[in-house]
């Protein structure tokens, strides 16, 4: 197994990256959203799955080459090993742990031998998980992971992790009180007073910006600290 810390914080820039490595012609990108993956694999040929139809249009409209299918990734309407690669970027966070080991079974039937699984999802750091606006304001919960546990669950499912690298720090947690922040400002005040005309202020908006710039500075035991993690797992 490879471990490494990513200098380059971008979630996609970095998912980007790991697809690339990836043998193979057919990516299944599972819980694409508008389409942000479809748009950059113009060479290679790229499934876009996704439960919500609207999501599916945007994506359409953004990237018309690409493929598209409306579905639950607890049940792919996709034929047994004929994926070379399966995407799951940002997705788990917002499934059940019994979804989730559905959606890795499913995963491993569609893909080819030796096919992988890339995924992306938040790490169960203190800092991050307390100040993340859903756990501060209610609604949906987000899941943050703990690595370890999910490289076992990868494994109990077929799969051999090959890389885990670890990303976001410093603008990270910056990013997260700048959030939580503007989140109880936008809710209680701004809202109110201004409606939909405030725009959020210029440090606020350059922060966001240079955030995925940001260069990972932490080694070691410091990367318990990263924001992210993302695990690439071979079948077997």
């Amino acid at each position: 197994m490879q471990l490494k810390l990513s200098h380059r914080y971008n979630q996609l820039r970095v998912a980007f990256n790991l697809l690339n490595e990836c043998n193979g012609n057919i990516i299944l990108d599972i819980g694409c959203g508008d389409g942000l993956l479809e748009q950059y694999f113009t060479d290679r040929k790229i499934i876009g799955l996704d439960i919500s139809l609207a999501a599916l249009y945007k994506a359409k409209k953004k990237a018309p080459w690409s493929n598209y299918i409306q579905a639950n990734l607890r049940s792919l309407p996709i034929k047994d090993g004929c994926i070379d690669t399966v995407a799951m970027i940002a997705v788990l966070g917002g499934v059940s742990q019994c979804e989730e080991a559905i959606a890795f079974s499913e995963a491993k039937r569609v893909l080819k031998d030796g096919g992988y699984l890339v995924i992306l999802v938040s790490q169960k750091c203190l800092p991050y998980s307390l100040l993340a606006p859903d756990r501060l304001f209610g609604g949906w919960r987000w899941r943050h992971f703990d690595v370890q546990f999910l490289q076992r669950m990868l494994m109990e499912n077929g799969f051999n992790i090959t890389k885990t690298i670890f990303a976001g720090g410093i603008l990270s947690l910056s990013m997260s009180l700048l959030n939580s922040f503007w989140g109880i400002f936008w809710r209680f005040f701004s809202r109110r007073i201004m409606g939909k005309v405030f725009v959020p202020p210029l440090p606020y908006r350059f922060l966001n910006k240079i955030e995925g710039l940001e260069f990972y500075p932490f080694r070691g035991k410091l990367q318990a600290f990263a924001r992210f993690f993302y695990l690439v797992a071979q079948k077997i």
